[in-house]
């Protein structure tokens, strides 16, 4: 068995990887701009009701507004600018920086991808528009709206979302509002509110009523329940309609995005929230559900070989270009030779030992490592940080339920302890009574000693009663 590894790159600084100007790297993402979300907190702001919460890093939109001005200058606008440009109908995205683990040409080399020359003049009298449609073409957007219709790409300027997520926007020249989906009756909320859903999800997603946890993250924004806008939920006949408004997006997802190895939130930005007016798009945060060892690497098998080869070793660098041969000369090739073990020598004789893998060049001064490269060890620290947060989640659960149930007994003995109380207070008033019934009777009975003629002159009855009263 043959090995092929790349050498290791350390973790990127920021001194390592510069600022651009335009779109950025991954690796400018991770190291200046990193995640202000968690996966749980973007999942609880898409289904809060208001996806207005979702939000780009303030940094990475200056940048974002420092830039357009020259694409607009350029094209006229930015829709002329995705017309004439970024989007390529019926072909995969070749110009995005950062690629998607579903990207079917992960074979070519990875290089920074061109940005529009804004210097060459084109006459915009020639600026391509959006390319009318066919007489056959779907009316609206279906599950299985043909490709030739549709631009699938990765947001060029994500939202601040954890490095495992993709944030991949799905263009389409087909309407997805369209009366046939989005009957009257609820055109109103769905052109305030918008539509999302959530596919390969083990367990519900976050409920609503758990967005104030999540509030602190939004902090630098100014977001408060206050400031949300969220329609009022409507009766069930106009929930159904509403769900039925994005079955037809929420079985292209599923169609494209594996259940069984992804998990994804999507959406549909309402008119007032679309940075694109005029092209209908999706959105799609997307998670693998198991990474593997070497993220956004390649392994391939062939013979009995198996190739490990990252994308940040083919660049060159950590900010992008084309591999060069120097590059690719650093791997490391290990090779097993096959073990054939002669039965006579075997027989009766010391148990073989395995050929040790022999290096076909001397790589001394290289230390390689197979399992880790700088994404998937920033990745590690990520799902560590993810199973710290979930742990505290845990104890602070528990925390507040013993502390509810310790409330709620010390209540009860309170109650128990103030009843208690109440029937001692009612005994010392009827000790009270007696002392005072005793205290007559032995005046009585100190009367009748120092007059005994007066005891021989009582009547039965008198003494009767004083009986009685004694026995009380």
């Amino acid at each position: 068995m043959t090995i092929e590894v790349t050498p290791n790159h350390h973790q990127p600084r920021t001194a390592d990887v510069p600022l651009r100007a335009g779109p950025p790297t991954r690796e400018e993402l991770l190291v200046h701009y990193p995640a202000k979300f968690t996966w749980d907190q973007l999942k609880t702001f898409v289904n809060s009701g208001d996806l207005g919460l979702l939000k780009r890093d303030k940094k990475l939109q200056k940048r974002y507004n420092d830039w357009a001005p020259s694409i607009v200058a350029r094209y006229g606008s930015m829709v002329n600018y995705l017309l004439n440009y970024r989007l390529q109908w019926g072909k995969a995205d070749t110009l995005s920086l950062m690629t998607s683990a579903l990207d079917k040409t992960n074979d070519r080399p990875i290089a920074a991808a061109p940005q529009p020359n804004l210097m060459n003049g084109t006459d915009p009298a020639v600026m391509k528009q959006l390319p009318s449609l066919p007489p056959d073409a779907p009316e609206y957007f279906t599950a299985d709206t043909p490709p030739e219709y549709l631009s699938i790409i990765q947001n060029d300027w994500p939202y601040s979302v954890p490095a495992e997520v993709e944030h991949t926007l799905i263009w389409t020249r087909i309407p997805i509002y369209h009366p046939t989906l989005v009957p009257a009756s609820i055109k109103p909320r769905v052109d305030q509110d918008g539509l999302w859903g959530f596919t390969g999800n083990t367990s519900p997603p976050p409920s609503p009523s758990t967005l104030p946890a999540c509030l602190p993250a939004l902090a630098e924004w100014g977001i408060t329940l206050e400031t949300m806008v969220v329609s009022p939920k409507g009766p069930e006949e106009d929930e159904e309609l509403v769900r039925r408004a994005g079955a037809e997006v929420d079985k292209f997802i599923r169609k494209r995005w594996d259940e069984d190895e992804w998990e994804t939130a999507w959406f549909v930005n309402p008119p007032r929230l679309q940075s694109v007016p005029g092209l209908a798009h999706i959105h799609v945060f997307a998670k693998q559900k198991k990474l593997d060892g070497v993220l956004r690497g390649r392994t391939s098998v062939h013979k009995g070989t198996l190739t490990i080869r990252s994308r940040s070793l083919e660049r060159g660098d950590s900010g992008g270009g084309a591999a060069t041969d120097d590059n690719l000369d650093k791997s490391v090739v290990v090779t097993r030779a096959p073990q054939s073990v002669n039965s006579s020598e075997h027989e009766g004789g010391p148990t073989p030992v395995p050929t040790r893998p022999r290096l076909t060049k001397d790589y001394t001064g290289l230390v390689p490592l197979v399992f880790f490269t700088k994404s998937s060890v920033s990745q590690l620290a990520i799902d560590a940080r993810s199973v710290i947060l979930s742990v505290a989640n845990v104890f602070q659960t528990l925390a507040e339920a013993l502390f509810y149930c310790t409330r709620k007994n010390l209540l009860a003995k309170a109650a128990e302890f103030e009843a208690r109380l109440a029937e001692l207070e009612a005994l010392q008033s009827m000790l009270k009574a007696n002392n005072a019934k005793l205290e007559t009777l032995l005046s009585m009975l100190e009367a009748n000693t120092a007059h005994p003629e007066a005891s021989v002159s009582m009547s039965e009855d008198s003494v009767d009663q004083l009986l009685a009263q004694v026995e009380d």
